[in-house]
Order: structure tokens, then sequence, then C-alpha cells
């Protein structure tokens, strides 16, 4: 271990210690100058980097979407890409984030959402609730519906046809899966209800084909069955609801 003698003293930079006389300069150990409030040797950059940071003395290194020599300038990509420069703002280098276009302004194929001003473009399944991977404009939707030959809904076809994805506002899912329908795949087929984000078959307990597609309850009772009295419930228990449809014979077929 390094120890000061008379006169001397061990100064510590990072994890570098130097033997110097005391009072010396700690800014003459320094390769970069000395940062003050760290006390460390740190670069300086006097330009100042608005969107970045000084990596070496007078050089910074600009956060993603920012160029020039103190990073203030912003590229024209909507922040889902560097550009070529200062001189360049709207030469987009590589568009991220599910982007495409000259400046990355719209989403991908098969992606929803607006991608101006740094938005958002999401999968079609997440969109559709896990259960399409296509999706479209509802005018594209209709001209596919109108000649399935010529528009194919399959994902390479669409992926390789369609320019670019819809906005949420105009985005139509495609053959809805796991007895889903909808513009978004958002409710259940005739004979299903949403049981934590899914289509699950009502049951009726073989009494019924048909059920509140929110809930799973209201069975349409048949055969002298009849539901017992858990609607009656505070709605913290009436989750289980659904298991209870039909399940017991009413009091006047039990008379009989």
């Amino acid at each position: 271990m390094c120890r000061g003698g008379p006169g001397y003293e061990v100064v510590e930079l990072g994890l570098v210690a130097f033997l110097t006389p005391r009072g010396f300069p700690k800014s003459f150990l320094c390769a970069f100058p000395l940062y003050s409030v760290s006390g460390q040797c740190e670069p300086v950059c006097a330009q100042g980097c608005l969107n970045g940071t000084c990596i070496s003395p007078g050089i910074c290194q600009c956060h993603f979407g920012f160029v020039g020599d103190n990073c203030s300038s912003q590229c024209s990509c909507n922040k889902h890409s560097n550009c070529a420069g200062v001189s360049k703002p709207d030469v987009c280098l590589q568009c991220h984030n599910n982007t495409i276009g000259k400046h990355c302004e719209k989403c991908k194929p098969l992606f929803v959402g607006s991608a101006k001003g740094g938005g958002t473009c999401r999968p079609c399944r997440e969109f559709c609730r896990g259960n399409s991977d296509v999706c479209l404009t509802g005018d594209e939707h209709k001209k596919a519906l109108e000649n399935p030959r010529l528009f194919p809904l399959d994902t390479s076809s669409v992926q390789n046809e369609v320019s670019e994805g819809p906005t949420e506002e105009n985005a139509v899912c495609v053959n809805c899966q796991n007895n889903s329908v909808g513009d978004k795949c958002e409710s259940c087929l005739s004979g299903f209800f949403l049981l934590q984000g899914k289509c699950e078959k009502c049951q009726c307990n073989g009494h019924a084909d048909t059920c509140n597609e929110h809930d799973g309850t209201g069975c349409p009772c048949q055969n002298n069955t009849e539901t017992p009295s858990c609607l009656n419930n505070a709605q913290s228990d009436r989750k289980d609801c659904y298991k209870q449809q039909a399940s017991s014979y009413d009091s006047l077929s039990l008379a009989v």
C-alpha cells in the first residue's frame, strides 16, 4: 500500500494512487481536465453536450436521434432513427421500433399505431388480444373480402402487398381465432364468454348453449333446471358464478 512520507501525500484518482508533494495540484495528474464536482479525472467538452455525453475532450457522444458537436440538433426521423448529420437531418440511416418510410413515419405491415412524433407501432397480435396476427385498414379488409384470390390474408401476402400498417383508429383484425369476434377480436362467439381475457365455452351443465359473454352467467336454463342464488351475492363473490349455471333442479320439478 502506498503511504505518504514527510512532505508527501497519497492522491487517489479513481483506481490509481499517486504519491505527490503535499499541495501538488491534482489537475497535473490528469490526462483530462479535473472535474471539480466528483474530484475525478473526466473529459470536459467546453461546448457542452446538450443531448449526449462527453467521452473525450471536446467530443460528445450524442443520444439516439441527435447530432452535432454539442448534440443540439435532432434528426427528422420521428425519433426512430439516427441521421446523416447536421446538414442532412432528414436522411434517416435505419428505422427502428417497427417503423418504415423515408422519415420512419409509418408502421410496418402487421403492426398497428402511429409512428409520427415518436409514436408506437405494436404487433397486430398484441392489438388483437392474442387472437390474430393480421390487421388491415377497413378499406383493405373490405377489398380482400371482395376478391380473396387477389388479396390473400395470410401473413406473408399481407407483409408483401400492404405498404404500411393501420392506425389504431382504422385497424381491423383479420380471421379472429380462439372463438373471438369483432374488429379487435374483443368479443366472443355465441356460446362463449370472456374469462381472464380468453373466450371460454359457456358452462351450463348441458342444459343451455348460451350465456352472458362478459361473465358466463345468464344461461337460459332448460330441462327443469335453475341457477342457485349466486348472483345475489356481493360483486366480489360473483366471479365464479359461471360454474353454477343450471346446476340444480327447480322446486316445481322436484315437487312433481
